[in-house]
């Protein structure tokens, strides 16, 4: 690690990421207001794409494996059995809830009964199986996000509805919406790594 250089990379990564709010900006809101936004995901799905030409062309400085070490790592498994473990249950967890939003689409109860069964399991093992630094940042990650509590796309419609939808609301057009307030937040965003 380059403690002298870390900053540096975090302004450089925000300031390309401000970058790139500003371009897709420009771009957001007159499509949406003119065109099928579904233009927007066609258009960048290619440039979403190109990481795999670096990464299959190993540019990434990934060093190979070699062969013998290939498959399962058994002296990894016999050293962490308990954090592996969990990575797997928390794994399995996961895709068990991919299949109950598929299979009970509309129906909540049991996304919900299946989502705070797993959150309970997995929380109990977390601060049993894990070191204890890495749980309890485990935990708070956990607890942040659930507890983070999103109107962003209520207040969306609301911002953006028409008159018929929301009497003496707003109506703005997507152009304004997205793309004016879009632009003033990247160069806001901008100061502030400056």
């Amino acid at each position: 690690a380059k403690p002298e250089t870390g900053s540096t990379m975090v302004s450089y990564v925000w300031g390309c990421f401000q970058i790139g709010s500003l371009i897709a900006s420009m771009f957001v809101g007159p499509v949406a207001d003119h065109y099928n936004p579904q233009i927007l995901f066609w258009f960048m799905m290619p440039m979403a794409a190109s990481i795999i030409i670096p990464t299959g062309l190993g540019y990434l400085g990934d060093k190979k494996v070699s062969p013998e070490k290939e498959g399962w790592d058994w002296e990894l498994v016999r050293q962490y059995p308990y954090i592996v473990t969990f990575c797997i249950i928390m794994a399995f967890v996961a895709l068990g809830n991919a299949l109950i939003d598929v299979i009970f689409f509309d129906e909540h109860w049991w996304q919900m009964t299946y989502a705070l069964s797993g959150a309970l399991l997995l929380s109990v093992l977390v601060l049993l199986w894990l070191p204890r630094r890495l749980a309890l940042c485990n935990m708070y990650m956990f607890l942040a996000t659930i507890l983070y509590i999103n109107i962003g796309g209520a207040l969306d419609f609301w911002f953006t509805a028409d008159e018929s939808c929301v009497p003496g609301g707003p109506a703005f057009d997507y152009t304004y919406y997205n793309t004016y307030t879009w632009v003033v937040g990247a160069f806001t965003g901008w100061l502030g790594i400056v």
